[in-house]
């Protein structure tokens, strides 16, 4: 991460704002990159836009094909990704990265460099999700969510460009509110938010102190199917169909990250604000299954 970078104002700095369509959850089982989508915005506000399908080299499954409408006629005769590497790192090189959930999407674009022996251009980040989270109490963080709260209308969504254009316009209705007009710093922005610092949780003993039930913690370690009743952070409740994946730490807090099957994406669950739950294979309530 440059130094230099960091320290110029805001304005003085190139974004690059990234989105990625993907075949699934997760690249660490195989997913890829099936679109991409990089808007280049210069200190002088010229843009330079690049959009590409990707040949991903599988098969779409159908839950990533329910949220973007990839069908393989549209990837037919598209580009490798290795194809792409030089385009993409040069639109990435020396500027500050944007992404909404910068984890997922920078994710798999290392993951993707990684298979073609590339080493990812690494840059400062900034993500509209951590500034979400950080100084807003959106009811969702979810990219369409944040964007409706915030007066940003989008017909498209969740394809490479649409979702792009939308991140774009959530950060500057973001930093509008944050920071006014007073002038700001890239330093300011990364170090605010930080890149939060989950620890794995690999003894789920420790859930004893949170009177998790034995049975729940079971479904976890198998990373199994469930279903949970969830108190969200403004006090509403919603009913969620997850499978779960691993438990981490964030300060005196647990969470769950699990897939949300509904909604095909990776959430992080508070484990405190699971207020009930039932396996998938049994209408037996939690109370009743660990009688």
């Amino acid at each position: 991460m440059s130094e230099l970078l960091l320290n110029r104002p805001l304005t003085e700095v190139a974004l690059a704002y990234v989105d990625v369509e993907t075949t699934g959850l997760s690249p660490d089982r195989g997913d890829r990159v099936c679109e991409i989508a990089i808007i280049r915005q210069e200190p002088d506000g010229s843009e330079h836009e690049f959009v590409s399908f990707v040949d991903p080299e599988r098969e779409i499954s159908a839950g990533a094909f329910a949220v973007n409408g990839i069908t393989p006629e549209m990837l037919a005769g598209a580009p490798r990704f290795a194809d792409l590497i030089e385009p993409i790192s040069n639109l990435l090189s020396h500027a500050a990265v944007v992404a909404h959930n910068a984890r997922f999407d920078l994710g798999f674009l290392r993951s993707e460099f990684a298979r073609c022996d590339h080493r990812f251009p690494e840059q400062p980040v900034i993500d509209t999700v951590s500034l979400a989270r950080r100084h807003f109490q959106f009811p969702s963080n979810r990219l369409e969510a944040v964007a409706r709260a915030l007066g940003v209308r989008n017909k498209q969504e969740h394809r490479a460009l649409a979702d792009t254009r939308m991140t774009q316009q959530i950060l500057r209705k973001m930093l509008q509110q944050v920071y006014g007009d007073s002038p700001v710093v890239l330093n300011q922005i990364v170090e605010s938010l930080g890149d939060l610092p989950y620890q794995p949780v690999e003894d789920l003993s420790e859930l004893d102190a949170l009177s998790v039930p034995p049975s729940l913690v079971d479904i976890i370690a198998r990373c199994g199917e469930l279903r949970i009743e969830y108190v969200t952070a403004t006090g509403g409740k919603s009913v969620r169909r997850i499978r779960a994946r691993k438990v981490v730490r964030l300060g005196s807090y647990m969470y769950l990250v699990a897939e949300c099957l509904e909604r095909n994406a990776e959430r992080h669950f508070r484990l405190d604000r699971i207020v009930d739950w039932t396996p998938p294979e049994s209408a037996t309530s939690r109370a009743e299954a660990d009688a």
